[in-house]
């Protein structure tokens, strides 16, 4: 699922605020804190209820480990809470990472197989990435028993696909036409 507009704006000012500083580490760590704390806890639905007044939802925040966050990183989530978008926590790392990787030179790869590869066999397929994209790739990996053999590998909004089922999709398009 793409993310939506709004969590791609906050990731994009929070990725600016973040190289300013010069710690895209930092930030990328406190993204993850503040979503593992509010999936575990499940303060999301609190945080977003309109019934709960925004005062009670700081302090609420600072009875976590949320509250002893540096001050433009609480800053940031308070703006989620105010707006009631707590639950875009997620798209926004996404799109904060993906930003982070892109600044790096690293692109991500999700690579789904007919069956589970060895360490050996996703090393080589990393490789092949590596060498089609001219680029450090990161790649994700996935079982789909349907493609019969080979692989589907999409990195960004480009698809490669070295699938059985893909080449037997080409094939009978080419007898058909």
């Amino acid at each position: 699922m793409a993310a939506s507009g709004v969590a791609r704006r906050y990731a994009r000012a929070v990725f600016d605020i973040a190289r300013e500083e010069r710690d895209l580490d930092g930030w990328l760590h406190d993204l993850r804190t503040i979503r593992e704390v509010l999936r575990e806890s499940n303060l999301t639905v609190l945080l977003d209820n309109p019934g709960v007044s925004f005062d009670e939802k700081r302090q609420v925040i600072d009875g976590t480990p949320l509250g002893h966050l540096a001050t433009k990183r609480r800053n940031f989530l308070l703006l989620l809470v105010e707006n009631r978008r707590t639950s875009l926590i997620d798209d926004v790392l996404s799109v904060y990472e993906a930003e982070l990787n892109a600044a790096r030179g690293i692109a991500t790869a999700s690579v789904t197989t007919a069956v589970p590869l060895s360490s050996e066999e996703s090393e080589t397929v990393r490789r092949r990435l590596e060498r089609i994209t001219g680029q450090k790739v990161v790649v994700t990996l996935a079982v789909d028993p349907t493609l019969l053999g080979g692989f589907v590998a999409r990195i960004g909004d480009r698809l490669i696909d070295a699938s059985v089922v893909g080449r037997l999709s080409a094939l009978r398009a080419s007898l058909m036409a």
